[in-house]
């Protein structure tokens, strides 16, 4: 009985079935790898959360399951006057001391400021005007740390609305996106007040509703005008000052949360950041680099060791046993032309040796 050898490569040995794990485990790694880069949350490390502001469930008081009716509607009897009238505002009284807004330090407001401001009304009336210069000064000395600080985080725009007198005069933080940013006049104060800006701004809050915020400085950088796109988003801590009424495109009057601030902590996308703050790009790219050079040395490797054993495993199954090699050495050379006289002579005989033919009568 005889056994042919088989040239194909075994994958039995101890090296080769270390070889066959590594790569299940690299694949493993790729399939791993393409499930977690799928999701979408995923990359806000890199493009952002794409929702801002405060949930829906924050637009409701505790223990309220139905959101509260808002009146958008500004009141304008007290601000239309008939052709040559001139209104002449009233000192306003005194409030209780329990309405006093107590922020601490310089930060809040007396009673006679917040009784002069009126929700609802069109514009910055003439008896809001102390005040409206008065804490456009005091967001602008004050220390933007020190006001998100003393500020409060969880107003939500619905509560702004129905209970816009409790909120009067005190500091609140609200973030969201602007889709207008244009400068306006200061109007005539005493405080130095030479410049301000208007942001109109939307979160998942307000929906379609905007906040009016003013503030005496913007981000540098920042995009401006009344048709932004999508993708400015800010973060404002300021005073609440009223319910303010403004007309709408549509030749309507509506009302709307303002905001006095100082500046507006703009969240700058990643096309438009320095270089020097990439934050967690440089890693990640380093990460994946470190990776795929691994997996490329070790794809070489396993295709040189492959073509090394190939050679060698077909070298071991074609060559000659060396038994063999030394028997062909020792076999008698054969001159060819003695060979080819040898056939000539064996020939020659094996003509002579052969018996005559009979003649054709004979064998009849």
């Amino acid at each position: 009985m005889r056994f042919e050898k088989s040239n194909r490569t075994p994958y039995l040995g101890r090296r080769d079935q270390f070889r066959l794990a590594m790569m299940v485990v690299l694949i493993g790694f790729v399939v791993v790898s393409i499930e977690i880069a799928s999701r979408e949350s995923t990359w806000y490390w890199l493009t952002g959360n794409p929702e801002t502001g405060t949930t829906a469930s924050d637009s409701t008081p505790q223990g309220s399951s139905a959101k509260p009716k808002i009146d958008f509607n500004p009141r304008v009897e007290d601000e239309l006057l008939p052709p040559g009238v001139i209104r002449v505002e009233k000192e306003p009284s005194r409030t209780d001391k329990s309405e006093r807004v107590e922020l601490g330090n310089d930060l809040r407001l007396t009673p006679e400021q917040i009784a002069r401001i009126r929700d609802n009304a069109v514009g910055i009336r003439s008896a809001e005007r102390e005040v409206y210069h008065d804490i456009l000064a005091r967001v602008r000395d004050t220390p933007l740390k020190v006001q998100q600080q003393a500020a409060s985080h969880d107003v939500a725009f619905a509560v702004l609305m129905t209970e816009s007198r409790e909120f009067i005069g005190k500091l609140i933080t609200v973030k969201g996106e602007i889709r207008g940013l244009r400068r306006i006049l200061p109007g005539a104060n005493d405080h130095g007040i030479e410049h301000l800006w208007e942001a109109w701004m939307f979160n998942d809050d307000s929906g379609m509703n905007p906040y009016i915020i003013r503030c005496t400085s913007i981000p540098q950088g920042i995009p401006t005008g009344m048709q932004l796109k999508s993708g400015t988003v800010v973060e404002v801590t300021g005073y609440y000052f009223k319910r303010f009424g403004y007309p709408t495109q549509d030749d309507r009057l509506h009302v709307a949360p303002m905001i006095l601030a100082r500046t507006l902590k703009w969240f700058k996308p990643r096309s438009v950041q320095k270089q020097d703050d990439l934050g967690l790009i440089p890693y990640v790219l380093g990460f994946a680099a470190i990776i795929g050079t691994t997996i490329g040395v070790l794809l070489y490797q396993f295709r040189s060791s492959d073509r090394k054993f190939e050679r060698e495993h077909l070298k071991r199954l074609t060559e000659a046993p060396r038994e063999a090699i030394a028997a062909i050495d020792q076999m008698p050379v054969i001159d060819v032309g003695d060979a080819l006289r040898q056939l000539s002579q064996f020939d020659s005989a094996s003509s002579t040796d052969s018996p005559p033919a009979r003649p054709d009568s004979e064998s009849s």
